[in-house]
């Protein structure tokens, strides 16, 4: 299905677009907002599952690329959150 690759080219992108913000959060030891970010990975995760159960494999790959990154996001967000 070429939706899949649609979505799949997307999701790289988007997370590809994420690189900058994970390189300076851990540069400027800052967060981002601890809520946001992990809704934002819960609803990708959620996301990967409905792509997975649609038959879309490169979807899901791209969706769990994203969420991946949003994981970091929100770690990283946790973590200077509890600092000084």
């Amino acid at each position: 299905m070429w939706q899949d690759t649609a979505i799949l080219i997307c999701s790289l992108v988007f997370g590809f677009l994420l690189i900058p913000q994970i390189r300076d959060m851990h540069k400027e030891k800052t967060g981002i907002n601890i809520l946001s970010s992990a809704t934002t990975f819960s609803f990708l995760v959620v996301l990967s599952c409905v792509y997975a159960t649609l038959g879309l494999p490169l979807a899901v790959l791209g969706g769990v690329i994203d969420a991946g990154a949003w994981a970091i996001i929100t770690a990283l967000s946790v973590k200077y959150a509890s600092q000084p």
